[in-house]
């Protein structure tokens, strides 16, 4: 279950259980998500799969900053971030569970993931675990351009890019950001 206040608040822990003979699933002590109109329920999306070319490089860049493994099994890797989770498949695997081509990284940004801090200091915190752990800063911390706040970006080392972003609790983004992840501000 998450904590209510956890000893390092850039990391969170959920509890999770595996059925003996299918999939691993993921508990919380309360609902979250999103209502699709479904009459069975709610459907979450809050769990992230990047395909990767080198699952043991990757796996050790995400344990060095520091982000708790919940689930690890033969070539499938996942770690814990506050109410979401990232999942590591090898990118060729991925394609075939998919039955969509494999489509290798060709430089350049496409997306990017926000991870949302408590504090400004937070940014520069997870961006030196960053460098340390061997990703690269695409832009160091910074008072934020568009938004009034702080914030870093980086590629891990299959040059899939993150935002470290810290802005106030007004901040619309963050407020709806806390309320799908069922968090007060």
């Amino acid at each position: 279950m998450c904590e209510a206040e956890p000893a390092d608040p850039l990391r969170h822990r959920i509890e999770i259980s595996a059925w003996s003979s299918g999939p691993s699933r993921v508990s919380w002590s309360s609902r979250v998500g999103i209502a699709l109109g479904m009459t069975h329920g709610v459907a979450l999306a809050n769990v992230t799969t990047f395909g990767v070319q080198d699952l043991v490089r990757e796996r050790a860049f995400y344990s060095e900053l520091g982000w708790p493994i919940v689930f690890e099994e033969d070539e499938f890797v996942v770690f814990e971030l506050g109410g979401a989770l990232l999942a590591l498949f090898p990118l060729d695997r991925l394609a075939a569970d998919s039955g969509a081509q494999p489509e290798p990284r060709h430089g350049g940004i496409r997306s990017s993931i926000i991870v949302n801090v408590e504090a400004r200091e937070h940014v520069d915190e997870l961006a030196d675990r960053v460098a340390r752990a061997g990703g690269a800063l695409t832009k160091p911390p910074t008072d934020a351009e568009f938004f009034t706040g702080r914030d870093a970006y980086f590629a891990d080392p299959e040059g899939n890019y993150w935002e470290i972003a810290y802005a106030p609790d007004d901040n619309p983004v963050v407020s709806a950001a806390r309320r799908a992840a069922n968090l007060q501000p």
